[in-house]
């Protein structure tokens, strides 16, 4: 008896895997050191990876978030919505972003818009969805904080102006336009001193409002 041994030189192969391998490392350990949270999926839609900065969001270990775990740290009005825009892109290998609210650490639901974007490897195939998160619940709060100040001013006849620490007039109703005789366009290119004849201090005003707000008259210019 005999045995015939055929053996085949893969060492390219094995050098092309190592090196593939040492890239994907390279940029997952760069990940880590952006200011966003990055994700990885597999072809199935499941998390598979997850940046180090979700977690010091959501106070959550990263091994509670692969799979589908991650839908239980959004808002209870937001997980629907979200996991069925998530299966919805992967049935069509379309991007998306969106924006949704996630349950912090400190026990708030803070928001984060996020971007997805289907992941091929170097073969040209399918692998997943890579996505990018960043949190802007600050820039959210303050835009609808605006909103809401934007809908009540102009539905009062009263003047109201929004001014920064500067004087500068930033946000101001009709009826402030009306009563100073300038379009409302014209108006935010002025600073308050332009059009009160009372001089004062602004930003002693301004900390003063911080704490205890207050009320005062003044003589405009028209």
């Amino acid at each position: 008896s005999c045995v015939m041994v055929i053996s085949e030189d893969i060492t390219k192969q094995k050098e092309n895997e190592e090196a593939i391998t040492k890239t994907n490392d390279f940029y997952l350990r760069m990940y880590e050191n952006f200011p966003y949270f990055i994700w990885k999926t597999d072809i199935e839609g499941k998390l598979v990876y997850m940046s180090n900065n979700w977690t010091e969001l959501t106070g959550t270990p990263l091994e509670e978030s692969y799979g589908y775990q991650w839908v239980t740290q959004l808002h209870p009005d937001d997980k629907e919505r979200m996991f069925q825009m998530h299966m919805r892109a992967f049935a069509n290998l379309e991007p998306y972003d969106t924006e949704f609210r996630i349950h912090s650490k400190n026990g708030e639901y803070r928001w984060a818009q996020v971007y997805n974007l289907p992941f091929y490897n170097m073969e040209g195939i399918f692998d997943g969805y890579i996505g990018m998160g960043l949190e802007i619940h600050d820039k959210k709060v303050a835009e609808e904080g605006l909103k809401r100040y934007q809908l009540l001013s102009q539905n009062t006849q009263d003047i109201i102006l929004f001014v920064n620490e500067d004087g500068r007039i930033i946000e101001a109703n009709e009826a402030a336009a009306k009563a100073y005789g300038y379009t409302r366009s014209e108006l935010l290119e002025l600073s308050i001193f332009e059009i009160r004849k009372t001089k004062f201090n602004i930003k002693k005003l301004m900390n003063f409002a911080k704490t205890a707000g207050f009320i005062f008259e003044t003589i405009h210019y028209r």
